[in-house]
């Protein structure tokens, strides 16, 4: 099903323009302190100093005291890439007959290692401290697979990812990362309300190809953080030559020309990665600084902070729905400067087409009960006087459903079409990796 939107004048932003007001996001290395080695082991780390990352950790923010969940098929914890790092592994909602935690140097298990070490080390073979959140703890679930991945859907309409999900909710995580997409189910868009309504933010990849567009969970879903990659000229990653754009893109952080330890046959290898499986788990890594920073900040404030210290929010641009750039380019010294905590509790990205799950889907895992409307009340006198009671009594005007916090957007799609275009994709074929190209 197409997503549809509306343009408005301020998302009407030429490439020139996003390109000049996104360069000042990312900052040149400090002379004083340069970045870990990379030039000795990955000669494409210019994303580490263009975030500003040394100047993060040198004034503590390390993502020490937060968790986060990395959601993969496979991976493999004696990878050097992840070696002395604060990493467990989860198996528990593995299906198939094939285990999620390898050795071997697979597509998938390269895939799963190359994600978490965006956060806690991409330049640790000689031990330097790499990664965005090198202090985090994180909790990597094994889905196996993969041929399980769509097959393998339970009473309750939930697939493995979804079960990850509250999983990784209940372990007590703070952050979620997905590097990955597949066809939704009705109980998956159960597991992002409860992970909403229990205060944990999801963050996912964005299609790195065209074929990808129909892979709507969790990039869709309602309340999700989802991120698009970035090149260092901050370009788009393109298929073919098209821009790959998906409209209701969050926010955009680097992810072309990745530099990743661990090739085909070569654990300690280098290889070269593209596409929005590296970006997630750098935005999840931010936010986690930003965690430990304001450890009283909730999941929704974090998301309003992050939305409103990118590039764009910084030079007033609005939200691009035409381009891909969503919020904009993430800027790390920005985000960590901002308050949270001056931000309402209430999840902004409640607003994306499909409209799952519903903010009544998040209330009710809460518990809450909306308030009754209120009925016209009946005189038992013939000739009833006016009194503040009789106009207090004087039928209400129903609200409109849907979302009502202050990053609602104009362009939900109905829900004819909803209903329509989620039973068409139900049962369309599952591509669990967003990893664009290893080389």
């Amino acid at each position: 099903m197409p997503i549809t939107h509306q343009r408005s004048p301020r998302t009407r932003l030429s490439a020139l323009t996003l390109t000049v007001a996104f360069a000042a996001a990312f900052v040149a290395p400090a002379v004083s302190a340069p970045a870990p080695a990379t030039a000795a082991i990955d000669a494409t780390g210019w994303w580490y100093p263009a975030m500003g990352i040394d100047d993060a950790h040198a004034a503590g923010w390390t993502g020490e005291g937060v968790k986060i969940a990395v959601i993969e098929s496979h991976f493999n914890p004696e990878a050097p890439a992840v070696a002395g790092a604060n990493v467990t592994v989860n198996q528990s909602f593995e299906c198939g007959g094939t285990p999620g935690v390898t050795t071997e140097t697979s597509e998938d298990a390269l895939h799963g290692v190359g994600v978490v070490q965006m956060i806690v080390g991409p330049f640790g073979l000689d031990g330097d401290i790499g990664g965005i959140a090198p202090k985090a703890a994180i909790e990597v679930f094994t889905l196996g697979g993969p041929e399980c991945l769509v097959t393998d859907i339970d009473d309750n309409d939930q697939s493995p990812l979804g079960r990850a999900i509250v999983g990784a909710v209940d372990a007590d995580n703070d952050i979620i990362s997905i590097s990955a997409g597949q066809t939704p189910f009705a109980g998956d868009y159960a597991a992002i309300a409860y992970a909403i309504a229990h205060d944990v933010v999801v963050v996912s990849s964005s299609p790195n190809k065209l074929a990808q567009q129909d892979l709507l969970f969790p990039v869709g879903a309602n309340g999700v953080v989802s991120v698009a990659a970035v090149a260092q000229n901050l370009d788009l990653l393109n298929d073919n030559g098209t821009t790959v754009v998906t409209p209701e893109i969050t926010v955009v952080a680097p992810g072309i020309n990745i530099g990743s330890v661990g090739k085909p046959g070569d654990w300690s290898g280098l290889s070269v990665t593209n596409g929005s499986s590296t970006s997630a788990p750098l935005v999840a890594g931010a936010l986690a600084l930003t965690k430990q920073k304001y450890p009283d900040a909730t999941g929704n404030q974090l998301i309003h902070a992050l939305i409103n210290s990118t590039a764009s929010a910084q030079n007033e641009l609005g939200r691009d729905t035409v381009n891909g750039y969503g919020y904009g380019l993430i800027s790390l010294a920005a985000l960590l400067a901002s308050d949270p905590l001056s931000y309402p509790n209430e999840n902004p990205l409640m607003d994306k087409s499909l409209g799952l799950p519903s903010q009544s889907d998040v209330d009710d895992v809460k518990g809450i009960t909306p308030p009754p409307t209120t009925a016209p009340a009946e005189s038992a006198s013939p000739e009833p006087s006016k009194t503040a009671d009789d106009v207090e009594a004087e039928p209400s005007t129903p609200e409109e459903s849907g979302p009502d916090g202050p990053g609602a957007l104009p362009w939900l799609i109905g829900g004819a079409i909803m209903v329509v275009g989620v039973g068409v994709i139900v049962f369309s074929v599952m591509r669990f990796r967003r990893d664009a190209g290893r080389s």
